[in-house]
């Protein structure tokens, strides 16, 4: 006695029509998927942490605030008036250099634990952009508040002449 076997059953199936572009696009998302990744790659205008622009932007920002923490101060409890335009000048460089930083920070990713024990790298703009406002936002908010400026402005250097008697 010959074994029978099951009779075939035929299924068809309507596939929506896609471009070759739409095509590779669903594979390069479902690859990156079964990855681990579930998102694509980062956008152009993330940065990496440990990149070269992030590093530069880190080093000026550190000095200006090794700046502004000796030299703010120091004008502030002594009420010393600025008169040397170059203070002026180099507080404003040192704010632009920190709010530069600041606004970097929103763009940059960070690495994370998972929950598997492996480092990872987020890269997606949106929970960077949390992520900082989370951790380092005020702290580097309040380091790039231009004080000098804002004296400036606030206390004119020259008081006006006393009223005759």
């Amino acid at each position: 006695m010959a074994a029978s076997s099951p009779p075939v059953r035929r299924v068809s199936v309507v596939l929506p029509k896609m471009s070759d572009a739409e095509r590779r696009a669903r594979a390069k998302k479902l690859m990156l998927k079964a990855l681990g990744q579930d998102d694509l790659p980062p956008a152009p205008w993330m940065l990496r942490p440990d990149g070269l622009l992030k590093r530069s932007l880190g080093a000026v920002a550190l000095v200006g605030s090794v700046y502004i923490l000796f030299a703010e101060p120091y004008l502030v409890a002594f009420d010393v008036r600025v008169v040397a335009s170059e203070v002026v000048v180099l507080s404003t460089l040192v704010d632009l250099a920190l709010t530069a930083n600041l606004l970097a920070s929103f763009i940059t990713g960070f690495e994370y634990l998972a929950s598997d024990g492996v480092r990872k790298l987020e890269m997606r703009t949106s929970r960077t952009a949390w992520h900082y406002l989370a951790s380092w936002f005020l702290p580097d908010a309040l380091s790039a508040f231009p004080a000098q400026l804002f004296l400036l402005l606030a206390a004119p250097t020259s008081a006006p002449p006393p009223p005759p008697p």
